[in-house]
């Protein structure tokens, strides 16, 4: 591996998604022997090649979802692609609720929904609005920290 942080991130990555890739789940049959899909829609062949969504616990999905439910009815629908949003307003919030939850306060007093489930929508925001071109990166440019092997 290469000395480069960075680098070993991408590349630990990359050895994850190939073993995500190449497990199998016993009570899910995911190739038939005769068509070699599940099915023998020709769509299939392209589907099964795509990032694999059922493979992905859905109660984290559905509690960020009530998050933002809270969040709309508060700020608006999608407010952060109407408005540019500061990276650190929600960097900030994000670690707010991780902390409260790593000091064992699991749901937010204020919308009596789970911490995590906030850390979730904070995070999702941040991608989208990246993504929408609604970020404002105000990130620290100096003094960027990097990883060591043992983090």
């Amino acid at each position: 591996m290469s000395s480069n942080p960075v680098a070993n991130t991408a590349t630990r990555f990359e050895m994850l998604w190939d073993a995500q890739r190449e497990w199998e789940d016993e009570e899910i049959v995911y190739m038939s022997p005769k068509a070699g899909y599940p099915d023998d829609n020709p769509k299939t062949a392209y589907g099964e090649a795509k990032t694999k969504l059922s493979d992905t616990p859905t109660i984290g999905i559905q509690k960020m979802g009530r998050v933002f439910t809270g969040g709309a009815v508060k700020y608006g629908r999608y407010n952060w692609r109407d408005h540019q949003v500061s990276a650190t307003v929600y960097y900030d919030a994000a670690q707010r609720h991780l902390m409260a939850w790593f000091n064992g306060e699991d749901i937010d007093p204020e919308s009596g929904e789970p911490h995590l489930a906030h850390v979730m929508a904070c995070c999702n925001i941040l991608m989208d609005a990246g993504d929408k071109g609604m970020l404002n990166d105000n990130r620290a440019t100096t003094g960027k920290a990097t990883l060591t092997s043992g983090d």
